[in-house]
């Protein structure tokens, strides 16, 4: 990294380049693939937090906040912090619709029908994020995605999302 004495406990304060914040959302994913989901949970906090910073630009905000938010719902929602997920997950929605920025829509919808699901709620207050991340995926063109979705929301959740009349 460009700072020879880096400290992670000063993640959040420090201005980084774009291939440093690649670095580290790397260095988080693997924390998590080894079982430190704590570690995880850290970094992208903390980049977060340096990315929310108002010396960044709105472009630099656009570009990284709602990835870094779509992971941090993923390791949190591991992690068994599922309100946390939750929240992860209302903030990326929110800055997806903020920045225009509307391709991790659909993972984010669906993490957040995983996560409400996981806390008890209604069929209906999650079926509807389901359905709403299949069809955002097919309208963006992540024929990928939406099947995943509608496979995990016949698997998982037990739910038809084609028939959504019910």
């Amino acid at each position: 990294m460009s700072n020879p004495e880096f400290d992670e406990s000063k993640i959040a304060e420090y201005r980084l380049q774009h291939q440093e914040i690649r670095i580290l959302m790397s260095i988080a994913v693997r924390s998590n693939k080894i079982g430190d989901k704590d570690k995880a949970i850290y970094i992208t906090e903390a980049l977060i937090n340096n990315r929310e910073n108002l010396r960044t630009s709105e472009d630099d905000k656009a570009s990284f906040l709602p990835a870094l938010l779509f992971n941090l719902s993923n390791y949190l929602g591991q992690a068994g912090k599922i309100r946390e997920s939750l929240q992860a997950c209302d903030k990326g929605l929110e800055i997806c619709r903020e920045y225009n920025r509307f391709d991790l829509t659909p993972v984010l919808l669906h993490n957040k029908a995983t996560n409400q699901r996981m806390l008890g709620e209604e069929e209906r207050m999650y079926r509807t994020h389901l359905i709403r991340a299949y069809h955002s995926a097919n309208a963006m063109g992540q024929f990928d995605v939406a099947e995943e979705v509608k496979k995990d929301a016949e698997e998982s959740f037990g739910i038809n999302i084609m028939k959504f009349w019910d």
